[in-house]
């Protein structure tokens, strides 16, 4: 990996890489080990967490927190402007992705968006 990359002038920031991998993974290759290990259960991707665990719980709970703010905050304003505003903010790929990786709480962000 990091000779192809050299051919084509691409250097990898050791520094920056990480490695995803289930507890007790044993790795020996000596790149890979300078890679900062990191569990699968911790694993995120742009911000998004990869696996159920406890990123996905705190994300989940981050962002059932931040609509119940909003629906609090969104009843000064018009209909519309409040749908618009929800569906533009709440409906992130984020956001979706949480819901497929966690289908047990959908019941919840079904009670917080009838309150609103």
């Amino acid at each position: 990996m990091m000779d192809v990359g050299r051919d084509w002038g691409l250097n990898i920031n050791v520094s920056k890489c990480q490695l995803i991998a289930q507890p007790g993974c044993h790795v020996t290759d000596p790149t890979l080990l300078s890679f900062q290990q990191i569990p699968s259960e911790n694993a995120e991707l742009l911000c998004a967490p990869l696996f159920p665990g406890t990123v996905l719980d705190l994300t989940w709970a981050k962002r059932c927190d931040e609509l119940t703010r909003a629906t609090e905050r969104l009843a000064s304003i018009g209909a519309q402007d409040a749908l618009i505003l929800l569906r533009a903010s709440f409906s992130s790929p984020k956001v979706l992705h949480c819901c497929i990786a966690r289908h047990q709480q959908i019941t919840l962000l079904s009670r917080l968006l009838t309150a609103i």
